[in-house]
Protein backbone atom coordinates (compact mmCIF):
# COMPACT_ATOMS: atom_id res chain seq x y z
CA UNK A 1 0.00 0.00 0.00
CA UNK A 2 1.43 3.73 -1.29
CA UNK A 3 1.78 6.55 1.21
CA UNK A 4 -1.25 9.39 0.45
CA UNK A 5 -0.10 12.54 -0.84
CA UNK A 6 -1.24 15.95 0.24
CA UNK A 7 -3.97 15.94 -2.18
CA UNK A 8 -5.16 12.09 -1.62
CA UNK A 9 -7.33 11.38 1.60
CA UNK A 10 -6.41 8.97 4.04
CA UNK A 11 -8.72 5.91 4.29
CA UNK A 12 -9.29 3.84 7.14
CA UNK A 13 -9.34 0.22 7.75
CA UNK A 14 -13.54 -0.48 6.89
CA UNK A 15 -12.90 1.72 4.23
CA UNK A 16 -10.15 -0.42 2.15
CA UNK A 17 -11.71 -3.66 3.69
CA UNK A 18 -14.69 -5.34 2.20
CA UNK A 19 -17.00 -6.34 4.69
CA UNK A 20 -17.38 -10.23 6.42
CA UNK A 21 -19.97 -11.93 5.04
CA UNK A 22 -22.84 -13.11 7.30
CA UNK A 23 -22.76 -16.31 9.68
CA UNK A 24 -25.11 -18.97 8.58
CA UNK A 25 -27.46 -20.57 10.64
CA UNK A 26 -25.76 -23.00 13.55
CA UNK A 27 -25.24 -26.51 11.85
CA UNK A 28 -24.14 -30.02 13.81
CA UNK A 29 -20.85 -31.62 12.02
CA UNK A 30 -20.29 -35.51 12.25
CA UNK A 31 -19.01 -35.73 16.45
CA UNK A 32 -22.05 -33.97 17.29
CA UNK A 33 -20.71 -30.03 17.52
CA UNK A 34 -22.03 -27.45 16.97
CA UNK A 35 -20.52 -24.94 13.97
CA UNK A 36 -21.48 -21.66 14.95
CA UNK A 37 -20.44 -18.55 12.40
CA UNK A 38 -19.77 -19.71 9.63
CA UNK A 39 -17.57 -18.19 7.14
CA UNK A 40 -15.14 -19.10 4.18
CA UNK A 41 -12.04 -17.48 6.42
CA UNK A 42 -12.84 -19.52 9.98
CA UNK A 43 -15.55 -21.75 11.45
CA UNK A 44 -16.31 -21.51 15.49
CA UNK A 45 -16.83 -24.92 16.61
CA UNK A 46 -18.68 -25.06 19.84
CA UNK A 47 -17.77 -28.94 21.82
CA UNK A 48 -20.19 -31.14 22.97
CA UNK A 49 -19.75 -32.09 26.13
CA UNK A 50 -18.53 -35.43 25.75
CA UNK A 51 -15.55 -33.26 24.03
CA UNK A 52 -14.44 -31.81 27.44
CA UNK A 53 -11.09 -32.24 28.34
CA UNK A 54 -11.94 -32.06 31.96
CA UNK A 55 -15.21 -33.04 33.84
CA UNK A 56 -17.12 -31.92 36.61
CA UNK A 57 -15.52 -34.26 39.35
CA UNK A 58 -12.11 -33.13 37.58
CA UNK A 59 -13.09 -29.35 38.83
CA UNK A 60 -14.27 -30.83 42.19
CA UNK A 61 -10.67 -32.56 43.09
CA UNK A 62 -9.15 -29.46 41.49
CA UNK A 63 -11.15 -27.30 44.09
CA UNK A 64 -10.10 -29.69 47.29
CA UNK A 65 -6.28 -29.84 46.50
CA UNK A 66 -6.14 -25.97 46.32
CA UNK A 67 -7.86 -25.72 49.53
CA UNK A 68 -5.46 -28.17 51.12
CA UNK A 69 -2.68 -26.06 49.30
CA UNK A 70 -3.73 -23.10 51.49
CA UNK A 71 -4.67 -25.09 54.52
CA UNK A 72 -1.06 -25.89 54.30
CA UNK A 73 0.64 -22.60 54.21
CA UNK A 74 -1.83 -20.97 56.48
CA UNK A 75 -0.20 -23.73 59.04
CA UNK A 76 3.24 -22.22 57.93
CA UNK A 77 2.28 -18.54 59.35
CA UNK A 78 3.31 -17.31 62.52
CA UNK A 79 5.50 -14.90 63.97
CA UNK A 80 9.28 -14.91 63.01
CA UNK A 81 12.38 -14.34 65.37
CA UNK A 82 14.54 -11.37 65.79
CA UNK A 83 18.09 -10.45 66.69
CA UNK A 84 16.70 -8.79 69.98
CA UNK A 85 14.41 -12.13 70.56
CA UNK A 86 14.49 -15.60 69.68
CA UNK A 87 11.61 -17.07 69.14
CA UNK A 88 11.32 -21.30 69.43
CA UNK A 89 7.71 -21.17 67.87
CA UNK A 90 9.74 -21.31 64.38
CA UNK A 91 10.87 -25.00 64.77
CA UNK A 92 7.67 -26.05 65.98
CA UNK A 93 6.26 -28.76 64.22
CA UNK A 94 3.14 -27.42 62.89
CA UNK A 95 5.38 -25.09 60.94
CA UNK A 96 7.94 -27.60 59.67
CA UNK A 97 6.71 -30.57 59.48
CA UNK A 98 2.63 -30.51 59.20
CA UNK A 99 1.81 -27.65 57.07
CA UNK A 100 4.70 -28.35 54.37
CA UNK A 101 3.43 -31.87 54.41
CA UNK A 102 -0.21 -30.82 53.51
CA UNK A 103 0.88 -28.02 50.84
CA UNK A 104 2.80 -30.88 49.23
CA UNK A 105 -0.14 -32.83 49.18
CA UNK A 106 -2.18 -30.80 47.93
CA UNK A 107 -0.22 -29.90 44.79
CA UNK A 108 0.13 -33.86 44.23
CA UNK A 109 -3.70 -33.99 44.64
CA UNK A 110 -4.08 -31.09 42.25
CA UNK A 111 -1.71 -33.10 39.15
CA UNK A 112 -4.11 -35.78 39.94
CA UNK A 113 -7.38 -34.15 39.66
CA UNK A 114 -5.91 -32.34 35.90
CA UNK A 115 -4.48 -35.94 35.00
CA UNK A 116 -7.67 -38.18 36.03
CA UNK A 117 -9.76 -39.22 32.98
CA UNK A 118 -13.37 -37.63 32.92
CA UNK A 119 -15.66 -40.64 32.45
CA UNK A 120 -17.35 -41.46 29.51
CA UNK A 121 -20.84 -41.06 31.43
CA UNK A 122 -19.98 -38.40 33.63
CA UNK A 123 -24.18 -37.42 33.80
CA UNK A 124 -25.02 -40.67 34.93
CA UNK A 125 -23.60 -40.51 38.83
CA UNK A 126 -22.55 -43.62 38.80
CA UNK A 127 -26.33 -45.25 38.27
CA UNK A 128 -26.02 -48.25 35.53
CA UNK A 129 -27.05 -47.63 32.04
CA UNK A 130 -31.00 -47.53 31.38
CA UNK A 131 -31.06 -47.66 27.84
CA UNK A 132 -29.91 -50.89 27.49
CA UNK A 133 -31.21 -53.99 28.65
CA UNK A 134 -29.64 -57.24 29.17
CA UNK A 135 -32.90 -59.14 30.45
CA UNK A 136 -33.93 -59.63 27.76
CA UNK A 137 -33.35 -62.21 25.13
Amino acid sequence: MALPTKNQPIKSKSQTQAPAPKPAAAQQNAAGARIINQTPARMLIKEAPVQFPLARRNFIFMIAAGLLIVIGFILMLGPGSTPEKFNPDIFSTRRIVVGPTLAFLGFVFMGIAIIIKPSKKSDTFGRPDTDTDDTKA
